[in-house]
């Protein structure tokens, strides 16, 4: 097979994960290498499998990223499947997930087109402890910020100015992403493959490591598995892997679903690197007709 890691200008050697993953393909004979996503000197289909692994530069190339995605998804096999890569660019994809009966926070949304909040009862309730606005299109927790209070997050400047350039979410915060940290299960092929947890530094909220937060691996229990298995059963589509970002390990809240280009903190398992190969030939050969 000859495999592209689809990754971005910002990023030409990839990340944590990527040269021992390129090694993996190798150890089974496959032919894989960084591609910079959007450059013009790729010939896209001459790749069986074109995998987004870091194109971490597409919220701000939006409408070019998705472009590209439905050209090569023409071209080769692209995973995640455009489908997939399309919903759940747009952080609203969540509110289709509670519909599905899946627990996420309290949840608001605020188009840029409006200029008025809707204030409920119960929404007004359910943020008490505060709240985080982001956008829609969002990676990395690069726009979101915690207020403490609903009024102070439309009040405030920044929510302002992100306003006029980005449909936003407001969400009630959860302390638990304090005292507990959030939560990440990986699923690679449709099974769970390993957990981790991030835990933010002192005196932020976000746990990304550009944030200053730390990773651990911890256990997979079977209320993690359990909740997991319940979102992957509620997507329209078929995503080789799947990362899910809660908070809560006994009460469990979905925070995000990442299927486009998650960092799948392969370096925390034994087997996962061998999974994900494996996962992405065997998605070419079962969705290929």
């Amino acid at each position: 097979m000859n495999i592209a890691l689809a990754t971005s200008q910002n990023f030409p050697n990839g990340y944590h994960d990527t040269e021992q993953l390129l090694n993996e393909c190798k150890s089974k004979d496959h032919n894989a290498s960084l591609q910079v996503w959007d450059s013009y000197s790729v010939d896209w289909s001459s790749f069986d499998i074109v995998f987004l692994h870091t194109p971490w530069d597409y919220t701000q190339k939006y409408q070019q990223f998705l472009q590209w995605c439905e050209v090569v998804s023409k071209q080769s096999h692209l995973i995640n499947p455009y489908s997939v890569v399309r919903w759940n660019t747009s952080k609203t994809y969540l509110f289709d997930l509670q519909k599905a009966g899946i627990t996420i926070p309290a949840t608001k949304l605020y188009p840029k087109e409006s200029l008025n909040f809707d204030y409920t009862s119960d929404f007004l309730t359910a943020v008490k402890c505060g709240v985080v606005v982001k956008p829609v299109i969002d990676v990395g927790g690069k726009n979101a910020h915690r207020f403490d209070s609903l009024d102070e997050a439309l009040n405030a400047d920044v929510t302002e100015e992100l306003h006029k350039r980005f449909d936003l979410l407001v969400q009630a915060y959860d302390p638990r992403v304090k005292t507990e940290g959030e939560y990440s299960v990986i699923y690679i092929g449709g099974k769970p493959s390993h957990c981790i947890l991030k835990k933010p530094a002192a005196g932020e909220f976000r746990v990304q490591d550009i944030h200053g937060g730390s990773v651990e691996s911890v256990e997979l229990t079977d209320t993690i598995a359990s909740f997991g298995q319940s979102i992957l059963r509620s997507i329209a589509g078929k995503p080789a892997y799947a990362r899910i970002d809660f908070i809560g390990a006994e009460n469990p809240s979905l925070i995000e679903l990442e299927l486009i280009e998650p960092e799948l903190f392969l370096r925390f398992s034994t087997h996962a690197y061998r999974l994900l190969v494996d996962a992405l030939v065997n998605h070419l050969r079962t969705n290929t007709k």
